[in-house]
C-alpha cells in the first residue's frame, strides 16, 4: 500500500478490500487460508503506511458506543491519520484516553463481519483490568485448512509496535518474544484470568458496557523540548489517576496526582464557555498535582506549559469523569 494522500481515499481502499474479500469467500470458500493471509497482510501493510492513532492522546473524539454502531469504513478512519503536510487531514481530536479501545472495536467488528461470511475465525476482545492498566487488544483465532487452530494477537498500541505489525503470531517461533511475553502471550489465549486481573469479551456490546463503568484518566504525549538552549530530547507525559510519570531523555519523575480534587475543581469551573476552557482545566490539574520537592514543582511549571495546545482540555475534563 502506498501512503495514503486522503482520508478519502482510505475509506474507499477499505471497503473495496473487504467488499472484494467479501465475495472471494463466497465463491472460493475452500481458499480461506489465502484469504486470511490476504486480509493480515493487508492491515499490516496499512499499519505501516499510516500513521495509526496508538498513542492515548489520539484516539476519536468520538463515544465508544457510538464508535461501534459506525460502519467500519468510518471506524478505520477514526483510527487512522495519513502521511500529508496538510494538517486538515490529520483529525487529530485529541481525546485523552483509551485509542486501544477503539482499535480492539475496530478489529472484533471487522473479523466479525468476515466471519459472518464464511471465514473460519473467532476473535475476543481481552483487557487488562489493573490500577495501572486498562489496556485492551483482540486474541484472533483462525482455523487452518488442515484443521490445526492459529493464534494471533491484534494491538495498536502494545507489544506490536515493537514488531511494527498490528496483526501478529502468538506460536509462530519466527517472532522474538521473549519467555515472558510468551508465556503472557498463551494466557490470553487460554483466557486464563487470576482473580479478575484480565477480562474477556465475546462481543464488543459487552466489552463498551465494561469500559463504561469506571471512567479513567490516561494521557500519553510525546514530543520533543521546544526550549530554547537545551538539547531536543524527547518528553513524554502520561497520566493515569494516581500519579503522572514525565520523562525527559534519560531523567524520570513521578508526580502524584489526585483526580478526585481534579475533577472537583473542573465542576466548579462548568459556567465557562469552550473558548476560556483551556487554562483553567489545565490549572486545575496542575493544582491538582503533589510534588515531592520544590525543585520538581518548578521543574513540572516549565513542561506544564507545553501542555497548552497539546491537549484539548475539553476532551481531557471529560475522560476524567467530569461529564457524562
Amino acid at each position: 500500500i502506498d501512503p495514503f494522500s486522503s482520508l478519502e481515499e482510505i475509506d474507499l481502499t477499505v471497503e473495496k478490500t473487504l467488499n472484494v474479500l467479501s465475495g472471494f469467500l463466497k465463491k472460493y470458500p475452500h481458499r480461506h487460508q489465502q484469504i486470511f493471509d490476504e486480509v493480515c497482510n493487508f492491515f499490516n501493510n496499512l499499519f505501516s503506511s499510516c500513521h495509526l492513532r496508538n498513542f492515548y492522546n489520539s484516539a476519536p473524539n468520538i463515544t465508544l458506543s457510538a464508535y461501534n454502531e459506525s460502519g467500519l469504513s468510518d471506524q478505520l478512519v477514526n483510527n487512522v491519520y495519513v502521511r500529508s503536510d496538510n494538517e486538515a487531514l490529520f483529525r487529530n481530536e485529541m481525546m485523552n484516553g483509551a485509542s486501544c479501545h477503539y482499535w480492539s472495536i475496530f478489529m472484533k467488528n471487522m473479523f466479525d463481519r468476515l466471519e459472518e461470511v464464511g471465514l473460519p475465525v473467532e476473535s475476543y476482545i481481552y483487557m487488562f483490568n489493573e490500577k495501572t492498566s486498562r489496556h485492551s487488544g483482540v486474541i484472533l483465532k483462525h482455523k487452518k485448512p488442515d484443521g490445526n487452530i492459529q493464534n494471533f494477537i491484534i494491538d495498536a498500541g502494545g507489544i506490536n509496535k515493537v514488531f511494527k505489525k498490528l496483526i501478529l503470531p502468538i506460536d509462530a517461533q519466527v517472532i522474538d518474544y521473549s519467555p515472558a511475553v510468551r508465556s503472557s502471550l498463551q494466557e490470553l489465549v487460554a483466557k486464563k484470568n487470576k482473580t479478575d486481573d484480565c477480562l474477556y469479551f465475546d462481543h464488543s456490546e459487552d466489552f463498551i458496557a465494561e469500559v463504561s463503568k469506571k471512567q479513567s484518566l490516561a494521557i500519553s504525549l510525546e514530543f520533543h523540548s521546544p526550549f530554547e538552549g537545551e538539547h531536543h530530547e524527547l518528553i513524554t507525559v502520561k497520566i493515569t489517576p494516581g500519579k503522572i510519570h514525565l520523562t525527559k531523555g534519560p531523567l524520570a519523575w513521578d508526580i502524584g496526582f489526585d483526580q478526585k480534587l481534579f475533577i472537583q475543581k473542573v465542576k466548579a469551573l462548568e459556567d465557562i464557555s469552550d473558548n476560556e476552557v483551556e487554562d483553567p482545566v489545565l490549572e486545575a490539574l496542575f493544582e491538582s498535582l503533589a510534588f515531592s520537592s520544590y525543585e520538581t514543582r518548578i521543574l513540572w511549571d516549565k513542561y506544564f506549559q507545553l501542555l497548552r495546545g497539546k491537549i484539548n482540555a475539553r476532551r481531557l475534563a471529560f475522560v476524567a469523569g467530569y461529564e457524562e
